[in-house]
């Protein structure tokens, strides 16, 4: 067994980009509609975490393929620190 607070830290880490990617699906699934309807500040807002130069002016579907990459580099962040917290368990 590794260090028992590396691994604590990483499953930690772990647990919070996981709620952070189903924050993400359901405020993804909420964009589902009228694709060419622009969207409001709040739903821009809400979406914002972690996206840097979003436009003032874009339609649900251009916020909800933005949110879905951005889920995307969360779950490969995820599996990076799966494969990290393995190795260390391993020790």
């Amino acid at each position: 067994m590794g260090d028992k607070k590396k691994v604590e830290k990483l499953t930690k880490e772990i647990t919070t980009l996981n709620e952070e990617i189903e924050r993400l699906k359901k405020l993804c699934k909420g964009l589902k509609g009228n694709d060419n309807e622009m969207c409001s500040k709040s739903e821009r807002k809400a979406a914002s975490t972690g996206q840097h130069g979003i436009k003032d002016n874009v339609t649900r579907k251009q916020l909800r393929e933005g949110i879905e990459e951005r889920i995307d580099q969360l779950k490969r962040d995820v599996s990076a620190k799966a494969t990290d917290l393995a190795k260390e368990a391993a020790k």
